[in-house]
């Protein structure tokens, strides 16, 4: 199974008085920093626990490259693997009040949609104004789902 998720760029900064020094504090994951001096160039890492030492590299980039390379590692230690999101749709969440959530039937392509209880039946949602409402056109039904997933956060103004 495919994972999907994107790990960001180090961002790099001078370190103000010396230009020959770039640093990248990255949250959790603790300090990137490289040392590039005429004829060598070394990254290294140190977060609160430890200083992981000095890297050589033969020029700039490659030290941005093995200092991103060490960043996601790190990062992807921290992910446990999910082998699928869906679920078996006996576990969905059935309170009117809860969040939309993905249905998928088989032969169908996956819907937004909840439950209904009034209804006893799964009902498609429509996006609008910034918020899921009911389908209010029809109200139309969707086949018996079998599996659902939570849907992801909405995109920001960034992505």
């Amino acid at each position: 199974m495919t994972q999907h998720y994107t790990i960001k760029q180090i961002e790099w900064r001078n370190v103000e008085g010396n230009s020959s020094i770039l640093i990248a504090s990255v949250g959790v994951i603790g300090t990137y920093f490289i040392k590039n001096f005429k004829e060598t160039a070394k990254w290294g890492h140190y977060d609160d626990l430890c200083f992981s030492g000095l890297f050589p590299a033969p020029d700039l980039e490659s030290c941005k490259a093995a200092a991103q390379a060490h960043f996601e590692e790190r990062v992807k230690q921290m992910l446990d693997p999910v082998e699928s999101q869906w679920q078996p749709i006996e576990t969905a969440p059935r309170d009117e009040d809860s969040a939309p959530i993905l249905l998928w039937s088989e032969g169908q392509l996956p819907v937004v949609g909840w439950w209904v209880e009034g209804d006893k039946k799964w009902r498609k949602a429509s996006y609008m104004n910034g918020m899921y409402q009911g389908n209010l056109v029809g109200r139309s039904a969707i086949p018996q789902p079998t599996h659902w997933m939570p849907l992801s956060a909405p995109p920001t103004e960034k992505e």
